[in-house]
C-alpha cells in the first residue's frame, strides 16, 4: 500500500516536471514567432491567437522581457471571450506609447476592459471578431511612430 505521503510527492514532482515542459513549450512557441515577425522600422511586430491557457500570457510576457524592439500581441479565445496580451519593450516604452494606455483602446473592440504595466497588459472582452480591429489599432500606431 501506498502512503498519502508518497503520493503527495509524486503529485508535486509531476506538477514541477509539467510546469518546466510547459514553459519550454512556450519558450519554444514564441520563438517561432519571433520568426514570422512583421517589420516597422526597426521593430519587430508578432501577433496572434493562441491556442493556449489564459494565464499563460503573462508567462509570455516574462519570456519576452529582454527582448528588444519588440511589440507583441496575443490572444487566447475561450468560450465566446477573448482576452488579449500586449507586450512592448522597455526600449520602445514612452508617456503614450505603452502597454497599459494602448490595451485600453485594444479593449474597445473588443467589448471589454483591460490594463497592466507599461511593457504588459492585458484585456478581455466578448467580441471576439475585434481581436482583428485591436492588431490593426497597435500597427497604426507603430506605423506612426
Amino acid at each position: 500500500i501506498i502512503s498519502i505521503n508518497k503520493l503527495v510527492n509524486e503529485t508535486r514532482s509531476l506538477e514541477k516536471k509539467c510546469q518546466i515542459l510547459e514553459k519550454e513549450s512556450l519558450s519554444l512557441l514564441i520563438d517561432e514567432q519571433i520568426k514570422k515577425s512583421q517589420k516597422f522600422g526597426e521593430i519587430d511586430f508578432i501577433s496572434n491567437k493562441l491556442q493556449i491557457n489564459s494565464k499563460n500570457l503573462k508567462e509570455i510576457s516574462f519570456l519576452l522581457k529582454e527582448k528588444e524592439n519588440l511589440v507583441a500581441v496575443f490572444a487566447v479565445h475561450t468560450d465566446n471571450k477573448i482576452n488579449i496580451g500586449l507586450y512592448i519593450s522597455n526600449n520602445l516604452i514612452t508617456p503614450t506609447f505603452n502597454a497599459n494606455v494602448i490595451i485600453k483602446l485594444m479593449a474597445e473592440k473588443i467589448s471589454g476592459s483591460g490594463g497592466g504595466q507599461s511593457h504588459f497588459a492585458v484585456a478581455g472582452g466578448t467580441d471576439t471578431s475585434g481581436f482583428d480591429d485591436a492588431v490593426n489599432l497597435v500597427k497604426d500606431l507603430l506605423k506612426n511612430r
